[in-house]
């Protein structure tokens, strides 16, 4: 793909060419006027196939952008509960099936934790890790910080 600096170079030759049949029809020889004109045609023909492809990758640049915008807006979407990321909607309530938090810490992808009842009392499996989740069966511990300053009052 040509990028736009591509097509600016491109540009240069046309008015280079432009200076020429400028020349040929002051000294008024008709063909190297014709083809200098030759010339030029090739040279935009050229330099728009160069804009058309960088108004391509623009547009796939835009697109990926626009990705990237709502994937972080995904991110900030979502809440924690004892191992399960819950989406939330526009108005923070919870949509969907959970997903593994550990998964999406480690690996950064997003995988349903499935309906399960475990022994353990846990109500939720990771499809992708296994790890048992859900608020049914043992808790996570708390930071240390929180357990220390609930034993020091």
């Amino acid at each position: 793909m040509i990028e736009i600096a591509a097509g600016l170079a491109i540009a240069n030759g046309p008015l280079a060419l432009i200076e020429k049949v400028t020349g040929a029809i002051g000294k008024k020889d008709p063909n190297e006027a014709k083809e200098a004109l030759i010339e030029i045609r090739g040279s935009v023909l050229d330099l728009k196939s160069a804009l058309q492809d960088a108004l391509e990758r623009e547009s796939l640049l835009r697109d990926e952008i626009s990705e990237f915008k709502r994937d972080a807006k995904v991110e900030t979407n979502f809440e924690d509960e004892n191992g399960l990321l819950y989406q939330l909607d526009s108005d923070g309530k919870r949509v969907g099936a959970p997903y593994c938090h550990q998964c999406y810490v480690d690996q950064d992808k997003l995988f349903r934790a499935e309906k399960v009842d475990l022994e353990s009392g846990h109500d939720y499996r990771c499809r992708n890790c296994k790890n048992p989740l859900g608020t049914k069966g043992p808790v996570r511990k708390s930071p240390l910080g929180v357990r220390y300053e609930a034993i020091s009052k």
